[in-house]
């Protein structure tokens, strides 16, 4: 299996040099750029992965001497480590001292914000990865991008009051560090759950 996730990261080898680029650029624009590397990176490597296996690699792999859950498991996997050296990085470069001019980050964030925002990407590319073994590759990347668009309905103001009427505010306004172990831990349990439902229906699943 460890084969495998050795062949996606040799694949998109240049891919993952392209996105690790851009927490340099967030520490000359700022904080926000962060997340949208933490975001993109896993989600965007997890498509270009799968892109070859839609056109014909599952069959290929499915003939070599691996079973169905490492296959699963490997792309699975595959993200994990991509987000252990995002996160990594983005802490890293947030721990330098501050670019003349630029607001100095709180020492809290340098690992709250990371870990806060790989938790949504998490679950977002294991999401993804899901659809795909379930619904084939163009029918899971549409909807991961209408998932993905999903926080966007914060701004809407009827979602706002109740979002707010649920409780949430003051689950919001604890502890940011405490706040950010609860979002891992959930993002985590739900990453476990999509990762054994796609093992389960890959398994099933006829693609001769």
């Amino acid at each position: 299996m460890l084969a495998l996730v050795l062949k996606d990261l040799y694949e998109q080898r240049t891919n993952i040099l392209f996105f690790l680029a851009f927490p340099a650029l967030g520490y000359l624009v700022g904080p926000p750029l962060y997340g949208a590397f933490l975001i993109l990176l896993p989600w965007s490597i997890a498509i270009r992965a799968t892109y070859a296996e839609d056109r014909g690699g599952l069959e290929f792999l499915c003939s070599l001497p691996f079973s169905r859950n490492q296959i699963v498991t490997a792309k699975f996997l595959l993200v994990l480590l991509l987000l252990l050296l995002g996160v990594g990085e983005v802490v890293l470069v947030s721990a330098l001292p501050p670019l003349e001019g630029t607001q100095p980050v709180p020492d809290q964030a340098l690992w709250v914000m990371p870990v806060t925002v790989a938790g949504f990407a998490a679950v977002l590319t294991g999401a993804f990865l899901n659809l795909f073994f379930r619904i084939g590759y163009i029918r899971a990347l549409n909807y991961s991008r209408l998932l993905a668009l999903l926080p966007l309905a914060l701004l809407i103001p009827q979602v706002q009051q109740i979002v707010l009427k649920s409780g949430v505010q003051l689950f919001l306004t604890s502890d940011p560090r405490r706040l950010a172990l609860w979002v891992l831990a959930g993002s985590l349990v739900v990453y476990l759950a999509l990762l054994l439902d796609a093992r389960r229906v890959f398994g099933q699943k006829d693609i001769a």
